[in-house]
């Protein structure tokens, strides 16, 4: 009779360290797979960490984006500039 007992609880052991095996590995699948698949299986989590973060304005459409018509080079013939891009790099 202790056999049949001892046998029981080992099942009941084995199948909730199972169940918890299967919780954690799903849950992690599901932290890694990327938005749209988790939301097609029914797992939705939104983050908040993004919440607080602006959207940058953009604020300059200068249609050409540099004009420097002479420059000095450096004793290898080389030139570096420093130029800021516009926002909008196409028409």
């Amino acid at each position: 009779m202790q056999d049949i007992e001892k046998f029981k609880k080992d099942i009941q052991q084995r199948q909730s360290s199972f169940e918890l095996c299967e919780s954690l590995s799903a849950r992690a699948m599901y932290d890694f797979m990327p938005m749209d698949c988790s939301v097609a299986f029914g797992h939705v989590r939104f983050d908040d960490s993004n919440l607080e973060k602006k959207i940058a304005v953009r604020s300059n459409f200068n249609p050409l984006a540099c004009w420097i018509p002479s420059s000095i080079t450096n004793s290898s013939g080389r030139v570096s500039l420093e130029i800021k891009l516009p926002d909008n790099l196409t028409r």
